[in-house]
């Protein structure tokens, strides 16, 4: 075989096998041309997805794995009060400290007045805000009317204790206005009346009404 012979015989063999070695061109392989579930996740590079290639909605919970999505992972604000199902979060997912008073709601749960008040029905003033002498009237056997009170919504009333340990126990009851006809009759205005209650620590008698001190606190 001559050397020119050799040449061509290589050039036709080249020329007729080039078209098996063609480079595949960019962007000439698209959705249409591959296969459902043909690229698997082996096949994709480590952050290659990002969220430009993600259409909306596309990314739903069935799809993330328990434990996937971290602390880390969510942008600060990302998850609003409307994303959080109700009763979602429950107090053993909080940890000790996290709700701080700058993340409660205005109001909530805030002291707008207190006071101690005597058996005669007067307060003790170093123990009191809000609540004056003159906002509070008796009436009848135990009964104390409070009035000219600022705005609340919730209250409690501790009762207070007898000077020494034989003094029995003392409690009370307390209801926010309006209330039965005659509870507080020669209050109309009271906003709030408790009733103070007696009885010895032998249960020889049965609780009486009996003017005790008693300690009130009042809530936005």
């Amino acid at each position: 075989m001559s050397p020119a012979l050799a040449i061509s015989l290589l050039a036709l063999f080249v020329a007729l096998g080039g078209g098996a070695y063609a480079a595949i061109g960019a962007n000439t392989v698209g959705t249409a041309q591959l296969k459902n579930n043909a690229v698997k996740e082996a096949k994709i590079y480590k952050y290659s997805v990002t969220n430009t290639k993600l259409g909306t909605g596309a990314v739903t919970t069935s799809k993330i794995r328990n434990g996937q999505v971290t602390r880390p992972d969510i942008k600060a604000g990302a998850i609003g009060p409307e994303k959080i199902a109700i009763d979602a979060v429950t107090t053993e997912k909080l940890p000790n400290g996290a709700v701080t008073a700058n993340k409660l709601a205005s109001g909530i749960g805030r002291v707008v007045a207190y006071a101690e008040v005597k058996s005669d029905g007067t307060i003790a003033p170093a123990n009191s805000s809000g609540i004056q002498n003159s906002d509070i009237g008796t009436y009848g056997t135990s009964i104390y009317c409070l009035s000219d009170l600022p705005d609340f919504n919730t209250m409690t009333v501790t009762p207070g204790i007898g000077l020494t340990e034989f003094d029995g126990i003392v409690s009370a009851n307390a209801d926010k206005a309006p209330f039965d006809e005659g509870l507080c009759g020669s209050f109309p205005e009271a906003q709030v009346a408790v009733i103070t209650y007696y009885d010895d620590f032998f249960g020889s008698i049965a609780p009486v009404q009996s003017k005790k001190p008693f300690t009130i606190v009042l809530f936005e």
